[in-house]
């Protein structure tokens, strides 16, 4: 008994989760544009590249079908609950608003 097409499960196994590196972000941009509107690509380049050498920040993408569908950022503990220690006030906070990943 098959699923329906486009049914939950049968989305859920399309979405693949990849963390990205400095060379990929581009890939990333069409998302975080929408989420980071004050941002071009260079500065968003620039900054991960950044907290990446000084927080050990991470990106990760929900990717479906070879197209980023959503970004989450991880870094390094510290008192900061978004794991971000200063630096970057326009990647701070990823989850204040997020691309839907369904």
């Amino acid at each position: 008994m098959g699923g329906q097409p486009g049914s939950a499960a049968e989305m859920a196994a399309e979405l693949t989760i990849e963390e990205i590196d400095d060379a990929g972000l581009a890939r990333t941009w069409p998302v975080m544009g929408q989420l980071r509107p004050h941002l071009d690509l260079a500065a968003y380049q620039a900054m991960v590249h950044g907290m990446r050498l000084s927080d050990g920040f991470r990106v990760i993408a929900a990717v479906r079908d070879g197209t980023v569908v959503g970004l989450a950022g991880l870094g390094q503990g510290g008192s900061d609950p978004t794991g971000v220690r200063g630096g970057a006030p326009g990647l701070r906070n990823a989850a204040d608003r997020c691309a839907p990943l369904l």
